[in-house]
């Protein structure tokens, strides 16, 4: 869909799965572009990726985090996640599979990238901001190629998880990547919360 409006979005065939579990088994069991890389935005205390990562030990996952928390307050509409909310103490405890990146996303992106040139198979955004959702699209877009699958935590509203503001968010950030590279998703699968996974096109 290059004309990403809600409405037509949301009317989008897709798979309805109960929970993140079933995403990550989704994903995992649905990469279209093998040989790539694994990553994961927002990695908080690691129970994302390492349960992705046990799914393939032979995939390295990388994961970017501050840790430090989010960097600026998230306005959802019916309530407001202070900046700092999601900080730990140090790094969280992962598979051996996964190597962390610990720092803002401007910064870890371009580092990475020097070493890390070859497609993307696989993104798990779940960096809530529309801004930390612009930079990852951004700073990775040639990169990403068709046949990426691209996995976000908090895209659309939900009915047992309210967020009102969810246009102004990670939805925002992928609607303006669409727009500005004339780039095309399907959408595969949506969770009963606020997760989408969807697969690139072009």
């Amino acid at each position: 869909m290059r004309n990403m409006r809600p409405e037509e979005f949301l009317y989008q065939p897709m798979i309805l799965l109960d929970h993140r579990m079933m995403e990550y088994n989704f994903c995992m069991q649905n990469i279209q572009h093998e040989g790539g890389h694994y990553l994961e935005f927002g990695v908080y205390e690691g129970k994302s990726i390492n349960y992705l990562a046990n799914l393939n030990k032979k995939i390295t996952f990388h994961g970017f985090d501050s840790f430090k928390g989010l960097p600026e307050k998230w306005f959802m509409g019916h309530k407001v996640v202070e900046e700092g909310h999601f900080a730990i103490d140090g790094l969280p405890k992962v598979v051996p599979n996964v190597v962390l990146h610990e720092g803002l996303f401007d910064k870890t992106i371009p580092i990475w990238k020097k070493d890390h040139k070859r497609h993307i198979s696989f993104i798990n955004i779940d960096c809530d901001l529309y801004k930390s959702t612009q930079t990852v699209l951004e700073l990775l877009n040639d990169q990403i190629v068709s046949g990426t699958l691209l996995r976000f935590d908090d895209l659309l509203a939900s009915p047992i998880s309210p967020y009102p503001n969810w246009e102004q968010g990670e939805w925002k950030a992928l609607v303006e990547w669409c727009q500005k590279y004339n780039r095309k998703v399907t959408p595969l699968a949506r969770s009963w919360k606020q997760g989408c996974t969807m697969k690139v096109e072009v």
